[in-house]
């Protein structure tokens, strides 16, 4: 795949912008996380959603395809090493929530649309964005609001 990486999920959706504007992609793999502006052009299904815990191997050549093609136009890359933190806000009916990558010299902050029960890909773009990033680092993402490990959070509540 890229370099010697194991590949954890590609996640393409309108509903992950910074600060409200174009959605985003972000390839997640088991040492980084690579992001850019979704590639409407190409004809990518909205959202493009692919986790490998839950997709087994269905679909894991399009997306080591679509992974390559986000690293190689990259607006955003952190290492897995230089994460100290990644914070989340569940979004609601509401409000949008987000998620924040803390590291060394960089911070960087996504938006999450506001949940709508007329369209369930904001929920299916939660759920594989809280699974790809408890497989990528588990220790370091944390509940904004409680300041607790959502992992910890999961185990009792069972809810993103």
């Amino acid at each position: 795949m890229i370099r010697r990486e194991k590949l954890i999920a590609v996640i393409s959706s309108g509903d992950i912008h910074p600060g409200g504007r174009d959605g985003w992609a972000l390839a997640i793999t088991d040492g980084r996380i690579v992001g850019t502006r979704r590639p409407e052009a190409v004809g990518v299904p909205e959202p493009f959603l692919w986790v490998a815990g839950r997709s087994a191997d269905e679909g894991r050549d399009a997306a080591e395809k679509m992974a390559a093609g986000l690293i190689e136009r990259k607006r955003f890359e952190l290492s897995k090493e230089g994460i100290f933190k990644i914070l989340y806000e569940a979004p609601g009916l509401f409000f949008g929530g987000r998620v924040v990558f803390e590291s060394v010299g960089e911070r960087v902050d996504l938006g999450i649309s506001v949940l709508s029960a007329w369209n369930r890909s904001t929920l299916l773009t939660v759920r594989a964005l809280v699974d790809s990033l408890l497989a990528f680092a588990p220790d370091k993402l944390y509940d904004e609001k409680t300041g607790a490990l959502v992992r910890d959070k999961l185990g009792t509540h069972g809810a993103y």
